[in-house]
């Protein structure tokens, strides 16, 4: 992948990988409402936009907190979110020293 300008977004010649931004939410809700989504996810979507709302605040919170997260997956060609994608820090994890 490319670098970008941002230190923190990379790309292909199709996709960008960039930070969540607030202006995500309708994808983050149009994605994590739909229970196709969650077919092999234990948990369940999102019931309403508050929740998608706090997913992406998370996310946000993450590059904050930790230099890393999430990224919105963007298609070069429109600038549309294609999806997400990313690692997150596991709050409480049992490999914490």
């Amino acid at each position: 992948m490319a670098a970008t300008e941002d230190p923190f977004e990379c790309s292909t010649e199709r996709l960008l990988l960039c930070r969540p931004v607030d202006d995500d939410l309708d994808a983050v809700f149009l994605l994590h409402s739909d229970p196709a989504t969650y077919a092999h996810n234990p948990t369940t979507p999102d019931l309403d936009v508050a929740a998608s709302r706090r997913r992406l605040h998370g996310w946000i919170d993450d590059w904050s907190d930790h230099g890393f997260g999430y990224w919105s997956v963007r298609s070069t060609a429109d600038g549309e979110v294609v999806g997400f994608a990313g690692v997150r820090h596991s709050r409480g994890s049992r490999n914490q020293s």
